[in-house]
């Protein structure tokens, strides 16, 4: 009793305290990044790794606009399967993951006031 108490103790401590944070990054390094509408930091932000599943919209914005987007859901990983295993069900729900890094993709784009220099452009590009 005593060792399937500790090992259910050590399950869910491992299980919620490994999880860290998904570090969300921006291509463009001054963009606001944004998760369901909320603020959560420029250039780089993270959020919680391990919860409930769920998907979750990014976006990053510079000046208002939006200039690039994901989408991202918590996925069922080999500690979901044995946390729901030990916890009677309860691992199920809330052992899932997100993935450990994210990048916002941007397309490239430079400042319209002023024409780009050849090392701005794309590769293959003609002036």
């Amino acid at each position: 009793m005593r060792v399937t108490v500790l090992l259910l103790f050590l399950l869910i401590v491992l299980g919620l305290s490994s999880c860290g944070y998904t570090q969300i990054i921006s291509e463009a390094p001054d963009a606001e990044i944004y998760a369901d509408g909320y603020y959560l930091g420029r250039g780089t932000a993270s959020i919680t790794r391990t919860g409930f599943p769920e998907r979750t919209h990014l976006e990053a914005r510079r000046n208002g606009q939006v200039i690039g987007n994901a989408s991202i859901r918590r996925s069922f990983r080999l500690i979901t399967a044995i946390g729901g295993l030990y916890t009677y069900g309860l691992g199920f729900i809330l052992f899932w993951k997100y993935p450990r890094e994210v990048i916002i993709p941007v397309p490239y784009r430079w400042d319209e006031s002023r024409p780009p220099s050849i090392w701005e452009l794309p590769p293959g590009s003609v002036r």
